[in-house]
């Protein structure tokens, strides 16, 4: 059985790069190029500049939400993601939260360890496993620490935690079913999920 995938990445002040997006070329951005999480090159992408909560991927079953607030990182005037917060009947109407390095990261308000291997309650759909660990990746000197989260439903993150803001990929299989948000409705076509689409479509 082949299954679909798609990405979606949010990270910076944020930047976000849906499950649409094919990534086909650099665009230029202040004079330098500008990249996904993974270092891939961005052919459209979503900014938002706004503070506030706001779905990044939401369904019938899964619902992924960003909360956006201004990031020492990024100066006063920018936004960054906060925490991300899980929940949706794939985890049982479970709550995962993932807050930056000046917080921390609970699943159904049990705090996990950093450094460490955590497996949930199983779901009805299988287990939820996290696996926090230092030094994802060094950029510019920093080195943030890393979560990597899996989940029933073949829905994966890999978020990267430095002191007051996430970057986050977010992994969805095509047999979700419709989805919609910031990361967009899965569609095929990256040109209908523009922020001014997505608030059209949900508010």
């Amino acid at each position: 059985l082949h299954c679909t995938t798609a990405d979606c990445e949010v990270w910076a002040d944020p930047h976000l790069s849906g499950f649409d997006n094919s990534a086909t070329g650099p665009i230029s951005f202040i004079g330098n190029y500008m990249h996904t999480f993974d270092r891939q090159p961005v052919d459209l992408d979503v900014n938002v500049y706004e503070s506030g909560e706001f779905w990044l991927v939401k369904n019938d079953r899964i619902h992924i939400q960003g909360r956006y607030s201004p990031s020492a990182e990024f100066g006063k005037d920018k936004s960054a993601v906060g925490a991300i917060a899980i929940g949706g009947a794939f985890i049982d109407n479970g709550k995962l939260i993932i807050e930056p390095k000046n917080g921390k990261i609970t699943y159904n308000e049990q705090v996990v360890a950093e450094n460490s291997e955590f497996i949930g309650e199983p779901a009805t759909g299988g287990s939820v496993r996290i696996k926090t660990y230092f030094d994802a990746a060094h950029e510019d000197g920093s080195a943030p620490a890393g979560v990597d989260i899996e989940l029933p439903s073949q829905v994966r993150l890999r978020v990267k935690r430095y002191k007051t803001h996430l970057d986050a990929k977010i992994t969805i299989p095509k047999v979700t079913g419709p989805v919609d948000g910031q990361c967009g409705n899965f569609n095929g076509d990256a040109t209908d999920d523009t922020v001014e689409h997505v608030k059209g479509r949900r508010s």
